[in-house]
């Protein structure tokens, strides 16, 4: 298996594309998290949403187990986000 080390010197279509990835990411990364900041949010918030809204309804302890935190975690998440009228 090759290594990122392993890789030639001069960009060849692997490496010019993996470079291009990652560029990608760092803008989708930075749209995604002004967009957070923009509505109040923060990861841990968006990531209770999401899980909620592609799940459907759960518990607190099966949110907790679905987002890899723990109830007490959620409970500070749920209530923060009720503040908010989310």
């Amino acid at each position: 298996m090759k290594s990122l080390h392993d890789m030639p010197e001069r960009p060849g279509p692997a490496r010019a594309s993996l470079d291009r990835l990652f560029e990608l990411t760092e803008v989708l990364g930075a749209l995604m998290q002004r967009g957070m900041a923009d509505r109040g949010l923060t990861l841990a918030r968006a990531g209770v949403l999401w899980a909620l809204f592609h799940d459907g309804p759960m518990t607190q302890r099966a949110l907790a187990a679905a987002r890899g935190v723990t109830p007490r975690n959620v409970t500070g998440l749920l209530d923060a986000l009720q503040e908010e009228g989310l």
